[in-house]
């Protein structure tokens, strides 16, 4: 009961120093174009991949796939989707 208590009280009063670091953030010193590619498409005679482009110096991204366009703004927190299929629109 004794070794119970000590041992609730040390989990309450743990220095902040035990606590873990955050991992470092992936921000890439150049211009990156990265190309996913995977096995099975969504549909017969079709290619399934995922291209997606990183600014260095802005931190933009864009991904495209198979008629839809995204772009992601990090210091706005914002995500944007595009569809570049003409059907979409109708």
């Amino acid at each position: 009961m004794r070794l119970a208590a000590l041992f609730a009280l040390g989990a309450i009063v743990a220095p902040p120093t035990l606590a873990q670091e955050l991992p470092p953030l992936l921000k890439p010193r150049q211009d990156v174009a990265i190309t996913y590619r995977l096995p099975t498409p969504p549909f017969a005679g079709g290619k399934h991949r995922l291209q997606t482009f990183v600014a260095a110096a802005t931190g933009w991204q864009r991904q495209e796939n198979a008629g839809l366009v995204g772009i992601t703004y990090p210091e706005a927190k914002r995500r944007y989707m595009f569809s570049t299929n003409r059907q979409d629109a109708l």
